[in-house]
């Protein structure tokens, strides 16, 4: 049986707090191996640093699109994960 990760959804593990910034990949290398935490922690800085605003997407503000394909990728992958954890069909 394969067990979910608890880096990229902590609250599966009843925690509710997000680890400090210079342990995660050593939690994910844990948990997923040191090819996939390099990767997980790369995702992590686009997110923060390239990525439109997902909040402002889902509020409907305009915000500007990445021209990589891979960046327009890992921001729907990031929305769609938005919306998936929405509980109550609110997305704001």
């Amino acid at each position: 049986m394969k067990r979910k990760s608890h880096i990229a959804d902590p609250s599966n593990q009843g925690l509710n707090v997000e680890p400090p910034e210079e342990i995660i990949q050593e939690i994910a290398n844990g948990d997923i191996g040191e090819t996939a935490s390099i990767e997980f922690m790369s995702f992590r800085s686009l997110a923060k640093d390239v990525l439109p605003s997902i909040p402002k997407i889902l509020k409907g503000e305009d915000v500007d699109i990445p021209d990589s394909m891979g960046l327009q990728y890992a921001t729907c992958v990031s929305l769609m994960s938005a919306i998936k954890q929405c509980k109550d069909n609110r997305l704001v």
